[in-house]
């Protein structure tokens, strides 16, 4: 179909901006705002492919468009003022779009990402997808004859263009909205009323080109029948050339997007890669409005962003019929993905082997939804990719995972101090890949008659303690199938843990609040009884011998809790929370005296105080909601929080101590605060506030981020500034601004570290970074990204070194795995010296081909690649599959095929083969008698006259061949004889020839005596000959072209004659005759 562009636009009222996520520290790519998922089962399967936008969900189908958009102002309004009520049915609208007596057009996808995308949700694998593509623009094929429908995101909105052909009638057009409340025209706009929302279409904007390419702009509008629109073209309109209609469609609900999502927690891997945990608040397709598929109000949603933020690896929601939440993750040694969470579904995903599989539930609260049956916690393993690779409920009949809420602000729990302290806890994993979690369960629900009820299996402490909540220390083997250790932690009160580790013993120590008077602490405990209201507590667990080795309190009689421990290479044991007493100051550490944070270093054995300090303001209030804490390798302590006013938290992170190289020195009042202090408490090695600048609070709303032991950050954000947010990010960030109306989840990586190695690898041109293969010859580019050093030293593993702080290009031209190593020095650093090696798969050319082919025409020949998994062959003319390793080539005339082959490496490589088609036809064989006796059988002359002329062989069908070229052969008998020419040992061409063996009869007698025998000289040939009679004196008697055997001697008396016969190819046959009369 040809298209030369007429543009009619129109506009819907409403901005629209989708924001997946952004990292700091190093430059990611932006992408569409809007992508289009494949459907490939986690929606309806009239679905092809859906949109995520802030109002709701585009959903493309097989006959038309279906809008699905939501009311969700309260919703803003709880996250930032309190009280949850959850979204009611109410609050949704629907409108389908139908193209009205259109054909049965196909969808045709384009601009593929390379990002897969993943759907966990409900408890039935079969709606589960995994690997779904996504892509940037769809073309609806001939929706009308000739008229295609083009869409796409651009300019931060849903666009598509109408494409009508030459000759086509754009009049076919017609729209039929289907659930609409109202349509009407107004100042020559379209506007669609919904249940809870509403449309503008402005007025349409058309056009078409002329020879030049010059725009000429057609005046349209629109027509409207009851729910039908359409457009009306004015007289200008040439329906003999192409036409664009380019609506642009914006949408606009009456309160904001239901495509906010809230950043709780973050982790890393080995290969610096981030891993971001939130909460969307996005529906799936519903079956009917208000009762979406699979995600309830909020699904979890994980991001994993390549090291420098450029790439999304993936992006997998997870999720029941009710509400979710993540509170922590980290990654194992099979670089598989754990989550901790909380889920409000009795069909939320889990695996066949999950240790359990049936929601327990609890009592119904409030939070960003209306959790009706509770919550129960949830543990989650990702593979690599994404993909599910297993997950179980744990919980008993009370809430599991969440401190109790009735309303927010009005927590239940005194517990509750932050916004977001009501969904933390903690997971972590040992060198087995055994999982350890940290978190709180509820009480028994009635009519329980025993407070054995959440799952235990240790005798430290089997029942509920009492209160509105209880510590929980758990652990599952790798696949989440077996509880390998549990117990109960806490008093009469309120206890909660936040933070879990393991010592080089494997010993469990567990951080966290307590209001409780009897909370289990052991007789050499640091603070053996409760001395404030709330107190922080430290506790030591051998779960080999199931017993307490150290518990204690920790605190002063204000209030006081422990939101994060570590523990550093000599197994001292680091405490970090936030306190309104006067916490112990040591002698000799940095201090802000009388402030709200507290670091505290105890020994291995958690009752000895190596040192203690304070941060903050100097006023006895804290200033931030901590995030992440770490005790470095070189022992420098790290520590990440967010501080402003937000629900009932008031934290003023004014005035927090900065140093003169901070990111960033001034704040909002809502931001985030990093902050590094030496391993042994003296200095302030670096503090800087980080965030927007535009007065909304940056934050989190419940869960943990994580430093890496070099002292990498990597931070999730929730961060509310809508399209005007400024949160910083880096250049060509995965996505730079916030495209939400609200909120987004925002990821960082921020380097705190001294002295850090590190290198990233890129293609010879530096348009492919992080790449660790490669197929020979290959050429990779390493940039230095270390941070410090004084001394460089690289190692390549291929004899090559190079003591350079610049980038380097190395050409590897040998297969070979290759450990290259960059180590850095700097003697001033607490370590000195940092290391960071990676490596370099190079892979050799193993593919193959088959030979060069001569085959007949007509004929079918087997190609045959090898050495690949896939293959992608062309031309495709004469091939019987273009994408398997042996196609049946058949091709019409001789043809070069090449196949592209993808190596199970990841190498592309090109061969080639020649089918060469003998053409070779029998009228390209000529055939000559000749005649070589006058008195011989019949001889043929044989012509090759096909463009051949070698290794051929002929059979003349008596049983001899010839080889050469033109061959003569002489045939004993008569007969019809096949004769063959057999070209190159492919083709043999045959051909049926009569050959008439009548042998040269020249009588030597005539009797011309009229009785009618014997009377004239009667030659037998198989062709006309030319005669000449002498007599014996030479003269000749006569002489005849073409003779007609009719001469009887004429007036010659009797006597002896001599003729002279010349057949046509020159051969003279000579001899005598007598006349005898």
């Amino acid at each position: 179909m040809r298209y030369k562009k007429i543009t009619l636009s129109t506009l819907r009222t409403v901005s629209l901006f989708f924001f997946l996520s952004a990292s700091l520290t190093v430059p990611a790519q932006q992408k569409s705002a809007f992508p289009f998922v494949e459907n490939k089962g986690q929606w309806n399967s009239e679905v092809l492919f859906g949109v995520d936008l802030p109002e709701g969900k585009l959903y493309i189908k097989k006959n038309g468009l279906s809008y699905r958009l939501t009311n969700i102002k309260a919703e803003e309004k709880r996250h930032h003022h309190g009280h949850s009520h959850g979204l009611r049915e109410s609050s949704f609208s629907k409108v389908d779009l139908e193209f009205k007596d259109s054909n049965h057009f196909r969808v045709v996808p384009s601009k593929k990402h390379q990002e897969k995308y993943n759907f966990y949700l409900g408890s039935d694998p079969s709606k589960w997808a995994e690997n779904c593509s996504v892509y940037d623009e769809l073309l609806f094929k001939d929706v009308y004859r000739e008229i295609d429908l083009r869409m796409y995101s651009g300019e931060g909105a849903i666009k598509y263009d109408w494409l009508v052909g030459e000759h086509a009638d754009a009049s076919k057009i017609i729209i039929k909205y289907s659930d609409a409340t109202n349509i009407f025209l107004e100042d020559e706009c379209a506007f669609i009323v919904l249940k809870s929302a509403s449309m503008m279409e402005n007025k349409p904007v058309s056009y078409q080109t002329d020879e030049n390419g010059d725009k000429i702009m057609i005046e349209t509008s629109y027509a409207l029948k009851d729910n039908e629109l359409s457009y009306v073209l004015s007289k200008n309109y040439d329906p003999n050339k192409a036409l664009v209609i380019d609506p642009e469609l914006v949408f606009s609900t009456f309160s904001g997007s239901i495509s906010n999502n809230f950043g709780y927690t973050a982790c890393f891997d080995d290969n610096g890669n981030l891993y971001s945990g939130g909460i969307v608040f996005g529906s799936s397709f519903p079956v009917t409005t208000g009762q979406p598929f699979g995600g309830g109000i909020t699904d979890i949603v994980i991001q994993k962003y390549d090291s420098i933020g450029q790439k999304l690896l993936y992006a997998t929601f997870i999720g029941g019929s009710g509400g979710e939440s993540p509170h922590s993750l980290v990654v194992n040694n099979a670089n598989e993905l754990l989550i901790l969470g909380t889920s409000g579904s009795t069909d939320y995903p889990t695996s066949n082997s999950a240790f359990d599989r049936t929601y327990n539930g609890g009592d119904p609260f409030n939070l960003f939804e209306y959790y009706a049956r509770g919550t129960d916690i949830v543990v989650t393993k990702l593979d690599p990719n994404g993909r599910l690779a297993a997950s179980t409920y744990i919980g008993g009949s009370g809430n599991d995972g969440v401190l109790a809420i009735n309303s927010i602000p009005d927590p239940v729990n005194e517990l509750i101090y932050n916004y977001g302290d009501y969904q933390r806890g903690d997971i972590i994993i040992d060198e087995k890949d055994n999982v350890y979690v940290a978190s709180s369960t509820e009480p028994p629900v009635f009519p329980t008659t025993s407070n054995l009820d959440f799952p235990t299996t240790s005798g430290i402490q089997p029942l509920y303690g009492g209160g509105n909540s209880d510590a929980v220390v758990f652990s599952f083997d790798s696949n989440l199938s077996n509880l390998l250790w549990s117990t109960y932690l806490g008093g009469e009160k309120d206890d909660a843990a936040y933070s879990v580790k393991l010592n080089k013993l494997d010993q469990v120590a567990v951080g966290g609040g307590t209001t409780s008077s009897r909370f289990p602490v052991t007789s050499d405990a640091f603070i053996g009884t409760q001395i404030g209201g709330i107190d922080g507590f430290i506790t030591l667990i051998d779960t080999e011998n199931d017993t307490l080795i150290t518990s204690t309190y920790v605190g002063t009689p204000s209030y006081d809790q422990i939101y994060f421990i570590d523990i550093d290479s000599k197994q001292n044991v680091y405490a970090m929370g936030q306190t309104t007493g006067n916490y112990p100051i040591s002698n000799g550490v940095y201090s802000n005296p009388n402030s709200g944070q507290f670091i505290h270093k105890f020994n291995a054995g958690i009752n000895s105080t190596i040192f203690s300090t304070t941060i903050g303001t100097g006023n006895p209030i804290p200033n931030i909601s901590p995030t992440a804490f770490l005790a470095s390798e070189c022992g420098n302590l790290f520590l990440s929080g967010w501080g402003g006013s937000i629900r009932f938290s008031n934290l003023n992170m004014r005035g927090l101590p900065i140093t003169s190289d901070a990111y960033q020195r001034r704040t909002d009042g809502g931001d985030f605060y990093l902050f590094v202090l030496s391993g042994d408490g003296s200095e302030l090695l670096y503090a800087t506030y980080f965030g927007s600048t535009n007065g909304t609070p940056d934050h989190v709303d419940g869960g943990t981020s994580r430093f890496d032991k070099k002292g990498i950050v990597y931070q999730s954000v929730c961060s509310c500034g809508g399209p005007t947010d400024d949160f910083p990010t880096t250049q060509n960030a995965w996505s730079e601004t916030n495209r939400a109306r609200r909120c987004n989840n925002v990821a960082f990586k921020f380097d705190l570290a001294t002295l850090r190695a590190g290198f990233q690898t890129t293609d010879e041109n530096r348009e492919n970074e992080g790449i660790n293969s490669g197929c020979l010859p290959s050429s990779i580019r390493f940039i230095n990204t270390s941070a410090g050093g004084k001394e460089f030293f690289w190692d390549f593993g291929n004899g090559v070194t190079s003591t350079t702080s610049d980038a380097i290009l190395v050409t590897f031209d040998k297969a070979g795995a290759y450990n290259v190593r960059l180590t850095v020095r700097d003697d001033d650093t607490c370590i000195s010296e940092d290391t960071f090696e990676t490596t370099i798969n190079i892979y050799d050319d193993q593919v193959s081909i088959s030979p060069d082919v001569i085959i007949c025409d007509g004929v079918s020949t087997k190609l045959l690649a090898a050495g690949g998994v896939n293959y992608n062959w062309r031309p495709e003319i004469g091939l019987s599959n273009t994408s398997i390793s042996n196609p049946i080539a058949n091709p019409p005339t001789s043809t070069v095929y090449e196949v592209d082959i993808t190596t199970p490496n990841g190498c592309q490589f090109t061969e080639s083969v020649t089918v060469e088609v003998n053409t070779t036809t029998i009228e390209q064989i000529e055939v000559e008698e000749v005649f070589m006796n006058c008195f011989s059988s019949s001889t043929f002359r044989f012509f090759n006259k096909t463009e051949y002329n070698r290794a051929m062989a002929w059979d003349f069908g008596d049983g001899q061949t010839s080889f050469e070229l033109n061959p003569v052969h002489t045939y004993q008998n008569p007969g019809v004889y096949s004769i063959g020419l057999e070209i190159d040992e492919q083709c043999l061409i045959e051909q049926t020839l009569t050959v008439e063996t009548s042998e040269i009869f020249i009588p030597n007698v005539i009797t011309p005596n009229n009785d009618k025998l014997n009377d004239r000289f009667e030659i037998k040939t198989p062709v006309p000959v030319d005669v000449v009679i002498v007599n014996r004196a030479g003269k000749t008697i006569y002489e005849k072209d073409d003779y007609d055997n009719n001469w009887d001697g004429g007036d010659s008396p009797s006597g002896v004659y001599y003729y002279h016969i010349q057949f046509p190819n020159s051969f003279i046959c000579k001899g005598w005759l007598q006349i005898i009369r």
